[in-house]
């Protein structure tokens, strides 16, 4: 994860040593005056700390303003001088964390800035809809959304997305080795194209099917939003994109999980309730022209996209979501 600091103190950065050891998060710093600009340029994926000792009195309220009306963004206030009077007043107005003087002089620790990352703003767009469940939200080890912060042999929080060619076992049969393997070939080549946009990575491919790795920042998964895309557009799809004389059709499932990380190709001995998870659910529960979710996916569903998912049953002990049919 990435984070901003805006500060006039020189030393600054020493409020966060224990967090840039832990290598997990890269740093930025700016002058104050830099703020606005930033925080309007980058506000959707990273987490801002605005230095209120380094902003002149007669200004504090404008600039305090600014942070209320700036929506959809983790900005946390660095107080080192106690001078903010009403501390709860910021909570209220969306502010995602305070650091008083206290906190300042020890040190931040990750443990907390992984708390802020994923805090859930009232006035957010991409967590939008209501789980049943408070338990599904899960114990995160937030990957953030820099593939570079990602390091092989930790463990982190994925969204995981698993998709599959229907029939595919058949048609290999009735059409031959060759024309299946173009064919699969074909279909691996767009979805790594695909999720490429939207900061996906194919990890584990088997000819036909496979699980994709989206790195997670507890606030968001574009990988919804794609997923439903690639159910609804599946025609144009065919005609536009892989413009074979075959109709691909596809199931997917979307998981949140944990999973210790490695290259690709290094997967083999890794050892997942995540990975087994949703293998399961995509070859043995999953229809085929079918989307489903996992229940720890629900609360990120778009706003708009909440009214096309239903429940969908149980398998394994996990609930599920199904989307809707538009036939």
């Amino acid at each position: 994860m990435e984070i901003l600091i805006f500060s006039d103190r020189k030393n600054i950065g020493k409020a966060f040593e224990k967090v840039a050891r832990s290598k997990g998060c890269s740093f930025a710093f700016y002058p104050v005056k830099d703020f606005y600009g930033k925080v309007k340029m980058f506000r959707e994926y990273n987490l801002f700390y605005l230095d209120i000792s380094s902003v002149k009195e007669p200004d504090k309220k404008k600039i305090f303003n600014l942070v209320y009306r700036t929506k959809n963004a983790r900005i946390g206030i660095l107080d080192p001088d106690n001078s903010v009077s009403d501390v709860a007043e910021l909570f209220h107005r969306g502010v995602a964390d305070y650091i008083g003087r206290s906190l300042y002089t020890s040190g931040i620790t990750l443990k907390r800035i992984q708390k802020v990352y994923s805090y859930r703003m009232v006035d957010a767009d991409v967590p939008a809809c209501e789980t049943e469940d408070d338990d599904v939200n899960g114990n995160y080890i937030l990957s953030g959304n820099n593939w570079e912060l990602i390091n092989p042999g930790q463990e982190y929080t994925f969204c995981f997305m698993f998709i599959e060619l229907d029939n595919f076992r058949d048609m290999k049969k009735t059409a031959g080795v060759e024309r299946a393997r173009i064919i699969s070939e074909a279909f691996h080549k767009f979805i790594g194209q695909y999720v490429s946009s939207i900061n996906g990575r194919i990890w584990i491919w088997m000819e036909y099917s496979g699980i994709i790795l989206f790195p997670f920042d507890g606030c968001r998964c574009d990988a919804i939003l794609s997923s439903f895309k690639l159910m609804l557009n599946r025609y144009l799809i065919n005609m536009v994109d892989l413009t074979m004389d075959y109709f691909y059709s596809y199931h997917i499932v979307l998981h949140i999980g944990n999973t210790i990380y490695r290259e690709r190709g290094e997967t083999g001995t890794i050892v997942s309730d995540s990975i087994n998870s949703i293998f399961h659910l995509g070859q043995k529960y999953a229809e085929n022209q079918n989307f489903y979710l996992t229940r720890e996916m629900e609360r990120f569903i778009p706003a708009g996209l909440c009214g096309y998912f239903v429940p969908d049953g149980d398998f394994e002990g996990r609930k599920l979501l199904r989307m809707k049919h538009f036939d």
